[in-house]
C-alpha cells in the first residue's frame, strides 16, 4: 500500500460522487519466511485505519513473506474478533500508562532483540555502563547484583571478595573495563584478555591440537527462509580454505544440490584424514555441525558413515568451545568478529557486517531476474565466508602461540593413551566405533565388529534395492547418536555454570564421605555428597549418573554410577569397581538415555538382513514373517484358509480370533480400533486361550506400563496361566495386591520357571538366545513401536499379532535423524 492519507481521502470522495465505494486490500511484506502472530495483526491494524479513512476494506488481507513466489491470502473476519480485543487492551494500556516510569530497558532479554528500540536501548546501556553488556550474564545474575547495590559494569569489577559463583563475572568484568579503558586512547586496541589453566584437563588450550598440512578452516552460510516451503532451511555455500590459503567455494540454490556439495565436502575431508589421521577441520560455533549432521542423514550410506567416524573421532574442532573454555576476553561476546581483534585482523568495509546481512543478499541474490546483479551478489558473500575461514585461521595460529608462551601442552585423545597401554591400532578403531556398547574394552570391541559387520550389510542390501531393510540395519545407532553427543557436550562445558544451569547435572557437589563396601563379587564405592539445594535439577533416585571429576578430562569420566538417595542439597550416589578416592568437587552428570545399549536391537535386525542376503539359513525363525510384513504383504493361514472368510466372525469372539491367530503361518496379523472399544481385553482372553493349548506367547510394547496391563489381564482371566515378566525388583500386583504376575530375571529364565506368558521389552526380547523361544509375538499399542524395534524382536517367533490405536500418522517418535523408511511406525 503506498500514498498518504490525503490520497486516500480525495479518492474516496471522487469514487463516492460516482456512487462508488472504493474497496483495498492490505498486502503486508515480511523478509521471514514464516507467518506469525504479529504479522497478522500488523495486517489487521492496516485495514483498521484503511477503513477509518475510506470507510470500507477488503476482507482479504495478504502476506508476501521471504522465499515465497506469491503472497499467502488470510481472511480478516477470522481474526477480527481477537484484533479488537488486542486494539481494547493497546488502548487501555495507553490509558493508564505513567510517563514518569524510568526509562531503561530491563534484562529480561538480550538487547539485540529489542527491534527498532535496539540502537536507543544500547546507548542507554552504555550511557548508564549497565550490566547487560558483561558476556555471558545471566538475568538472575543481574537482579541478584541488583539487590546488592550493584548496578554498574565498573562497580562489579571492583567488587571485592565476591562469592564463588559470582567471582568468574567479576573477572569478565574487569577485562571489559580495561578494554574500554584503553580503546578511549585507542580505538583499535586489543582486549583484554586472560589465559585459563585447567590442570592437564583437555579443555581450553589443551584441546587444541598442534598444526598438520592437511588442515581444513570450514564455514558454512545458511539461507533459514528456505524452509518455509521446504521444511528445511538451505546450506548455500559450504566455504572452507588450507593451510596455503587456498579457498574453495561450493553453492547449492536446492536441497538436491545441498546434498550434493555436503558429501563432495565430506569425501574431500575424509580423504585428508585418511591420508593424515592427526588432521582436524576447525570451525566456530557448532552451527556447522549442525547442519552436516542433518544432511548426512538425508544422503545416508557411505557419507554418512564417513561423517559420524570424523565426528566421534574428534576430527571436527569447535574454536568457540577452545576459546570459551580457555580464555577471558575484555569484550561483550565471544563472537568470531570480537575473538578475531586479539590477532589483528581487520575486515574490509563491504555490504556484510554479520551473517543476517548474508541472508538478506541472498534473498536479493533468489528474487533478482538481472544476471550480472546475480553475480555479483555470490561474489559479495563468497568474500565475506573466505574473510571468516581466513580469520578463523590467524586466530587458530594465535591461540597457539599462546599455548606455547603459557607452557600448555595439548592432552592426547583417548585413543592415543589407549595405544600406549598396549591396544593395537586396530583395536583403538574398533573402541572408537560410534556406538559401541560395553563396560570393558573387550565387550566394546566385541560390539564394534557387529556394528561394522552391520554397514557392510547395510550397504549390500542397498546395492540390492533392499533400502528398507537395510537402513533399518543402522536405526539404532543413528536414534543414540543425540544422547550420545549431548552427554559429551555436557562434560565438556563451556564453564561450570553451563552444568549449573542444566537440569540434568547436579554441579559442584562437595564430598562429604566416601567408603568401599565389600559386596560378594564386587566393591561398591559409597559417596555421600552436599551440593546448593536451590539448585534446579530433575535428577531421581535410581538415575544412573556419570561422575564428572574437577580438573580431569571427559576421557577420566567415571561411567557407571547410581544415584541411591537424593534429599534436598544432599545425595548419595554408588560406584562399581575399584576407582581412586575423590577429591575435592564433583558433578553428576545424566548418562538415563545411554544407560540402555541397542546391542540386542541391532543383532537381532542383523541377523534377519543376513538371512535376506544368503548369509544364514532362510529356515531362521521370524525371518518369513519380518519379510511378508515388510513387503506388505497380506497374511496367510495354514492348509491354505481364508482369512476374510474368518475375520468378520472372529471380529467379536475371542475363541474364533484364537483360532485365527494359531493358524497364522509366517504372518502378521493387525487389530486395531478406537480407544475404549476394548482391544486389550480382547487381546487378553486371545493370549489366555492360546496360552492354554500349550502356546508359548511373548508380550511386548514400547513401555513397561503397557506389558504390566496386558500381563495384568492374562492372569486375572486365568489363575492358572504362568505370567511372567522380566523386570528387576519386586512383581507386579494386582487390586487387591496379590502377587499374579511373578518377575524374571531374562526371559530365559522365565520360561524355565515354566511360564506360559512372559512381558518384556524390546532389549530382552532381541537377544540372541532367545530365538525361536515362543510361538506368537503379540505387541500392544504398536502404533508407538518403531518398525526397527519390531523386526529386531521378530526372530523370538514365527508370527505376530499387533494391536494398536486408529490412527492416520505412520511417523514414529525418533530422537536421531533417520531417514523416512526406516522412521515409521510397525504399523
Amino acid at each position: 500500500m503506498k500514498g498518504d492519507e490525503n490520497e486516500l481521502k480525495r479518492l474516496r470522495e471522487a469514487r463516492q460522487s460516482a456512487d462508488f465505494r472504493p474497496t483495498y486490500a492490505v498486502l503486508e511484506v515480511k523478509l521471514s519466511g514464516s507467518a506469525k502472530s504479529e504479522y497478522v495483526l500488523q495486517a489487521l491494524c492496516y485495514a483498521d485505519l484503511v477503513e477509518g479513512i475510506t470507510g470500507t476494506v477488503s476482507d482479504d488481507l495478504y502476506l508476501w513473506l521471504g522465499g515465497h513466489q506469491a503472497p499467502v491470502h488470510v481472511h480478516r473476519n477470522k481474526f477480527l474478533h481477537y484484533f479488537r480485543a488486542k486494539r481494547a487492551e493497546f488502548k487501555e494500556f495507553l490509558a493508564s500508562f505513567d510517563r514518569e516510569i524510568p526509562k531503561h530497558p530491563r534484562p529480561d532479554r538480550p538487547v539485540d532483540s529489542l527491534g527498532p528500540w535496539t540502537v536507543a536501548a544500547k546507548e542507554q546501556l552504555e550511557r548508564e555502563d549497565a550490566l547487560q553488556f558483561v558476556a555471558g550474564i545471566r538475568k538472575a545474575q543481574i537482579e541478584r547484583l541488583n539487590k546488592m547495590g550493584i548496578t554498574t559494569m565498573a562497580q562489579l569489577a571492583a567488587l571485592e571478595n565476591p562469592a564463588s559463583n559470582l567471582s568468574k563475572l567479576r573477572k569478565q568484568a574487569e577485562l571489559q573495563v580495561e578494554t574500554k579503558r584503553r580503546r578511549m586512547l585507542d580505538p583499535n586496541a586489543a582486549p583484554a584478555y586472560r589465559v585459563l589453566h585447567h590442570s592437564g584437563a583437555r579443555v581450553g588450550l589443551a584441546s587444541l591440537p598442534p598444526e598438520s598440512e592437511m588442515d581444513v578452516y570450514f564455514d558454512l552460510e545458511g539461507f533459514p527462509l528456505y524452509a518455509f516451503e521446504h521444511q528445511e532451511g538451505l546450506e548455500y555455500l559450504f566455504g572452507f580454505s588450507d593451510r596455503e590459503g587456498n579457498f574453495t567455494e561450493l553453492w547449492a540454490h536446492d536441497h538436491a544440490e545441498e546434498e550434493e556439495i555436503a558429501a563432495q565436502f565430506i569425501r574431500e575431508a575424509h580423504s585428508r584424514w585418511e591420508r593424515d589421521p592427526e588432521m582436524h577441520i576447525y570451525h566456530y560455533g557448532p552451527y556447522e555441525i549442525t547442519a552436516l549432521k542433518r544432511i548426512a542423514s538425508r544422503i545416508a550410506g557411505e557419507i554418512d558413515r564417513k561423517f559420524a567416524a570424523m565426528l566421534e573421532n574428534d576430527v571436527f574442532v569447535d574454536v568457540y568451545r577452545v576459546v570459551r573454555q580457555g580464555l577471558m576476553l575484555g569484550e561483550r561476546s565471544y563472537s568470531i568478529k570480537k575473538v578475531e581483534n586479539l590477532c589483528g585482523v581487520s575486515r574490509k568495509e563491504d555490504d556484510l557486517a554479520d551473517a543476517q546481512s548474508s541472508v538478506g543478499l541472498y534473498h536479493r541474490f533468489r528474487c533478482s531476474t538481472v544476471k550480472e546483479e546475480r553475480r555479483k551478489l555470490l561474489v559479495t558473500i563468497a568474500e565475506y565466508n573466505k574473510q571468516d575461514c581466513y580469520s578463523l585461521s590467524d586466530l587458530i595460529g594465535w591461540l597457539r602461540k599462546e599455548q606455547i608462551k603459557e607452557k600448555i601442552q595439548y592432552v592426547p585423545l583417548k585413543a592415543q593413551r589407549l595405544e600406549a597401554e598396549g591396544f593395537s591400532e586396530e583395536q583403538i578403531d574398533l573402541l572408537n566405533t560410534p556406538g559401541a556398547c560395553g563396560r570393558s574394552p573387550q565387550r566394546k570391541i566385541a560390539d564394534a565388529e557387529v556394528i561394522v559387520m552391520g554397514r557392510r550389510v547395510e550397504e549390500e542390501l542397498t546395492n540390492r534395492g533392499n533400502d528398507t531393510l537395510g537402513r533399518l540395519v543402522s536405526f539404532h545407532i543413528r536414534e543414540g547418536r543425540p544422547a550420545r553427543a549431548q552427554f559429551r557436550q555436557r562434560l565438556t562445558a563451556y564453564d561450570e555454570n553451563d552444568l549449573l544451569a542444566d537440569t540434568l547435572c547436579i554441579g559442584r557437589v562437595k564430598i562429604v564421605k566416601q567408603e568401599a563396601i565389600q559386596r560378594q563379587r564386587s566393591v561398591v564405592w559409597r559417596i555421600v555428597g552436599r551440593f546448593d539445594p536451590d539448585q534446579p535439577h530433575v535428577m531421581q533416585v535410581g538415575d544412573p549418573v556419570a561422575v564428572l571429576r574437577k580438573g580431569r578430562t571427559p576421557e577420566d569420566t567415571v561411567p557407571y554410577a547410581s544415584i541411591r538417595s537424593l534429599e534436598k542439597g544432599v545425595v548419595v550416589f554408588d560406584i562399581r569397581g575399584t576407582v581412586v578416592p575423590f577429591e575435592g568437587e564433583l558433578a553428576l552428570v545424566s548418562t538415563a538415555e545411554l544407560s540402555i545399549c541397542s546391542a540386542p536391537m541391532r543383532g537381532g535386525i542383523l541377523r534377519l538382513a543376513q538371512t535376506a542376503l544368503g548369509n544364514q539359513e532362510p529356515s531362521l525363525p521370524g525371518y518369513g514373517m519380518a519379510r511378508r510384513f515388510v513387503e506388505r504383504r497380506p497374511p496367510v493361514l495354514r492348509g491354505g484358509k481364508s482369512i476374510r472368510s474368518m475375520v468378520d466372525d472372529a471380529r467379536s469372539d475371542p475363541r474364533l480370533l484364537a483360532d485365527l491367530v494359531q493358524d497364522l503361518e509366517e504372518s502378521v496379523l493387525i487389530i486395531q480400533g478406537p480407544p475404549g472399544s476394548g482391544k486389550t481385553q480382547l487381546t487378553s482372553s486371545v493370549i489366555q486361550l492360546l496360552a492354554r493349548k500349550g502356546l508359548k506367547i511373548a508380550v511386548s510394547s514400547n513401555s513397561h506400563a503397557s506389558i504390566n496391563n496386558v500381563l495384568q489381564k492374562v492372569a486375572a482371566l486365568d489363575p492358572d496361566i504362568a505370567v511372567r515378566k522380566v523386570a528387576r525388583g519386586g512383581v507386579e500386583k494386582g487390586e487387591d495386591e496379590t502377587r499374579i504376575v511373578q518377575s524374571s530375571a531374562s526371559v530365559q529364565h522365565a520360561l524355565k520357571k515354566g511360564a506360559d506368558v512372559v512381558g518384556a521389552t524390546v532389549f530382552q526380547i532381541s537377544l540372541e538366545e532367545n530365538i525361536g523361544a515362543f510361538d506368537l509375538l503379540f505387541i500392544d499399542e504398536a502404533g508407538q513401536v518403531p518398525l526397527a524395534n519390531f523386526i529386531s524382536m521378530a526372530g523370538c517367533a514365527k508370527s505376530a499379532v499387533l494391536v494398536r490405536i486408529c490412527t492416520s500418522s505412520l511417523r514414529a517418535t525418533t530422537h536421531g535423524a533417520q531417514l523416512p523408511s526406516a522412521s515409521v511406525r510397525v504399523v
